[in-house]
């Protein structure tokens, strides 16, 4: 496919597809990004960036890669999701393991990533995202401390975009942190924000979890 790419002939856009998926499994299957062979890296790069180069240029892009880890950061060693980019961010705001910022590498190929699902600017459902990534991961159990930072930042990150679109978002499910340090289904969270009904509540026998004290 490599050759085909560089000798200008045009293979149909399910064939780069399929060849990106399948790249994209080998490269996760061997660890390839996280080798120590510098060559090595560098030639995946330029791989990947011809093969995004050739569908930025198709009139539509697939579908399918929108539900595939096809984004390639190299400063990272790893591939992640188009919905888990944002164009337009700091870097510092990253959520490692969750949510980046595009690499400076892969900035020609900003139109094709939106089309498969990037963002130009963070959004409430990039954040919750990330927490139901989470929760998904490790369910009710007790959260590691790595967990708890993200979860930390993707909080105060959905708050504080929430509170900019005042509250107008359409989340389908989340996930929020409770009191006692795990993560659960916010239709099994409760927010007691009165003193009577929270002093009622742990006398009465329940399922259901209290959210974290978001003043904190």
């Amino acid at each position: 496919m490599r050759k085909s790419l560089l000798k200008g002939i045009n293979p149909s856009n399910e064939d780069i597809t399929t060849h990106l998926e399948n790249l994209c499994t080998y490269t996760e299957a061997h660890k390839t990004l996280q080798c120590n062979d510098g060559h090595l890296k560098i030639t995946v790069l330029s791989v990947f960036r011809e093969i995004y180069s050739k569908l930025q240029a198709s009139p539509d892009a697939i579908a399918k890669l929108k539900h595939t880890p096809c984004v390639l950061l190299p400063t990272h060693s790893k591939l992640v999701k188009p919905v888990q980019i944002v164009i337009d961010w700091e870097t510092e705001a990253e959520i490692k393991g969750y949510l980046y910022k595009i690499p400076y590498e892969l900035g020609n190929y900003l139109k094709l990533f939106v089309k498969l699902g990037a963002e130009e600017k963070v959004t409430v459902q990039q954040y919750a995202n990330v927490l139901n990534m989470v929760y998904a991961a490790c369910g009710s159990n007790e959260l590691d401390p790595n967990d708890k930072r993200a979860i930390k930042k993707a909080m105060q990150g959905l708050l504080s975009t929430l509170q900019k679109c005042k509250g107008q978002a359409n989340i389908e499910k989340l996930a929020l942190p409770a009191r006692d340090g795990r993560l659960y289904s916010s239709t099994k969270i409760v927010y007691p924000d009165d003193q009577y009904i929270s002093k009622r509540l742990t006398k009465i026998k329940t399922d259901f979890a209290y959210l974290i004290d978001l003043r904190e």
